[in-house]
């Protein structure tokens, strides 16, 4: 897929998040975890929200930050 599960990317809001779920219907929105949000705060222990880029309005993908990270 373009997002593969595990991979970095930077969002719109200059957040930067991993793919954790891809829908084969929508894959240019997946489900992704946030580990550095707009502001530069780290999330710890893999606590970051979890957007669904298909139901959040306004917030998407602007880069791939690398493959996969697993």
């Amino acid at each position: 897929g373009i997002y593969p599960i595990g991979s970095t990317v930077k969002l719109n809001d200059d957040s930067i998040a991993r793919v954790t779920e891809v829908k084969a219907a929508s894959p240019l929105t997946p489900v992704v975890r946030v580990l550095i949000d707009g502001k530069g705060r780290v999330a710890q222990n893999n606590e970051g929200a979890l957007i669904d880029l298909l139901e959040t309005k306004g917030l998407y993908i602007v880069q791939a930050l690398n493959g996969s990270s697993r």
